[in-house]
């Protein structure tokens, strides 16, 4: 499971209050990520579209691998 540092952790309020600089943040490599946290339940991520494009890519690879061995 990931963790996450406090300054990434936000509640769904608060991201609604500051979605520009969140974002803003986000694409000048502040923060690594953004944890939406509702009622105290972690619920979304928001992830540079870059980090976003590698881990698609990985899952990709892995449906090849897992048909290859099959």
């Amino acid at each position: 499971m990931a963790s996450y540092a406090n300054n990434e952790l936000m509640s769904s309020t608060e991201i609604v209050h500051n979605f520009s600089s969140v974002l803003d943040s986000i694409k000048e490599r502040r923060r690594d990520k953004v944890a939406i946290l509702r009622k105290n339940k972690l619920e979304a991520v928001i992830l540079p579209i870059e980090e976003y494009e590698k881990i698609q890519d990985a899952i990709e690879l892995l449906e090849h691998f897992q048909i290859f061995q099959i």
